[in-house]
């Protein structure tokens, strides 16, 4: 994709904005967040900077020490990169190309894409994702969770090939080597999720040194739901200085569990008390869905290319990504049909849940 002019802009803005919030966060913040409201064109972008100027109307929000901590301790193009790549390339431009297919085709296109990595691939393997990931630009979707099982080296080939796509990478602290550290302060379109265990912030404290954007991550059970709702895990992620903590449900949760957690994570957000962003990764992607498209939407594969239908975690082996398009297989088993979860019906559903999703 070369740069366009309204991309131009924002990314001279934005270098400016950086500048200017090293002097006066507070103020600098409120002003670009009203500035952006004002020019938000689309459903996602307005309802974003309504949240965001609501929080920050909080002068002791916890999120302002968050954002003055991201900003002076991650790389600077890596900020502007990842955030465009995500802000513009994903919830701008990408957004509009998903409605138009969705309106055209009536099927519902996922904002993003989930993708399980086997511990090795080959040569053709690779070639293969990055077909995938040239079919979901094709459709409008330009944000990608990787989910690799062995070491970081494939998905760091990915964010290299596709420089205006977002990259979030979902891995175990054993893989983030010296060496692999190293490789990955060469990229600023991704972002990566450490796996909350012991020695996490031993990692966590490696990457903030390397000026890294990460995140931590935390896979919850029924056994440790307690730890979940009482705060235990957010606190001992929290440790780690992270500017995202992302719950992941493990298949053992139920429908019921699930949605107490996220009742949970949006009730933390929208009291501010903790300095990082509180997300739970399939209720609040699809909720992102809901507005960028209307319906909600969620697709992952598996590492042997299988679809996951989510949020039911259904596989469907007769699906395959390495055996037929992207587009084929959401033709296919993402049809638009009455009934389907929209945004506004998305939103009623949460009110019990915090609120909503704020």
């Amino acid at each position: 994709m070369g740069k366009d002019i309204t991309r131009v802009i924002i990314e001279t803005t934005v270098w400016h904005a950086l500048k200017d919030l090293q002097g006066a966060p507070k103020r600098t913040m409120r002003k670009l967040v009203d500035l952006a409201l004002n020019f938000a064109r689309g459903r996602f972008q307005q309802e974003f900077f309504r949240v965001a100027q609501a929080l920050l109307a909080d002068e002791d929000s916890a999120y302002y020490h968050l954002a003055q901590d991201v900003i002076a301790n991650v790389d600077e193009d890596t900020l502007v990169t990842y955030g465009i790549n995500l802000g513009y390339n994903s919830f701008t431009r990408g957004a509009k190309i998903i409605r138009q297919i969705e309106a055209e085709k009536q099927i519902n296109i996922p904002w993003s894409l989930s993708l399980a990595l086997a511990e090795q691939c080959e040569p053709d393997r690779m070639k293969q994702y990055h077909c995938i990931i040239e079919q979901g630009m094709e459709l409008g979707i330009y944000a990608y969770m990787l989910y690799p099982q062995g070491g970081l080296s494939d998905c760091f080939a990915l964010a290299e090939g596709h420089p205006d796509c977002a990259f979030l990478l979902f891995c175990k602290g054993d893989a983030l080597t010296e060496d692999a550290i190293r490789q990955a302060q060469r990229y600023h379109n991704m972002q990566i999720s450490v796996a909350l265990e012991e020695g996490t912030n031993t990692v966590c404290t490696a990457l903030r040194k390397a000026k890294l954007l990460y995140a931590v991550h935390v896979e919850y059970s029924p056994e440790c739901l307690e730890q979940v709702l009482d705060g235990t895990l957010l606190r001992r992620a929290e440790e780690c200085r992270s500017s995202f903590v992302f719950f992941h449900a493990e298949k053992p949760c139920t429908e019921a569990q699930w949605k107490t957690v996220y009742g949970y994570v949006c009730a933390t957000r929208k009291a501010q008390k903790q300095p990082t962003v509180a997300m739970d990764l399939l209720y609040d992607n699809m909720f992102i869905d809901s507005i960028i498209s209307d319906d909600a939407c969620a697709v992952a594969f598996g590492a042997d290319g299988t679809l996951i239908q989510l949020p039911e975690w259904k596989r469907k082996a007769e699906y395959n990504i390495f055996r037929s398009s992207l587009y084929r297989i959401l033709l296919e088993t993402q049809p638009k049909k009455d009934g389907d979860l929209n945004y506004e019906t998305y939103k009623r559903n949460l009110v019990h849940l915090g609120d909503g999703a704020v």
